[in-house]
């Protein structure tokens, strides 16, 4: 009778919002074996991208916004390497070349990097004091520049960023403005 030998299966998944944290979840839960390695270019846990005006009024509440613990990927062994990006994919080697130099092997690939901020390709777009809000270190920024600001201008895409213009007049205010 032959022996069935246990090869571990290894998940990389590219990316850290909310996406890439649920299929970590699913695949742990599909697979309590699986090896999972989730890579973001952010540096801090993986976190809700549509609270961060919150932070342009409290810019301490950082870790309010992180979508779990950190002790949280621990007890999933979810291995987060986070500041860390792929370069380059070779879907043929099934490797993934990391921002660090390396290389990691992979046997299934999740590619949920989301989308970016986009500025519009209009006059003024590449000012002093444009800014997009995309990453908490961008809330972190822009935060920092409202206390230094007589007026601000806010604009989403379609239309305004619902409440964008409530957190504005709130920092402005909480920096006495």
């Amino acid at each position: 009778m032959a022996v069935k030998e246990n090869i571990m299966t290894k998940l990389i998944i590219l990316g850290s919002g909310i996406a890439a944290v649920q299929a970590a979840q699913a695949a742990r839960a599909q697979d309590p074996d699986i090896q999972i390695d989730l890579y973001s270019s952010d540096t801090e846990l993986p976190y809700y991208r549509l609270r961060l005006f919150e932070l342009l009024v409290n810019p301490q509440q950082t870790a309010m916004l992180s979508i779990h613990p950190a002790s949280w990927y621990d007890e999933r062994q979810i291995r987060l390497h986070l500041g860390v990006t792929a370069t380059a994919v070779n879907t043929d080697a099934q490797t993934v070349i990391l921002s660090t130099g390396h290389e990691a092997r992979y046997d299934e690939l999740i590619v949920a990097t989301g989308s970016r901020s986009m500025v519009p390709p209009i006059p003024g777009n590449a000012l002093e004091g444009v800014c997009t809000l995309w990453t908490m270190q961008d809330a972190l920024d822009i935060e920092s520049r409202l206390r230094e600001v007589t007026r601000a201008v806010t604009a989403g895409y379609p239309g305004p960023v619902p409440g964008a213009e409530e957190y504005v007049a709130d920092a402005r205010q909480g920096a006495g403005g």
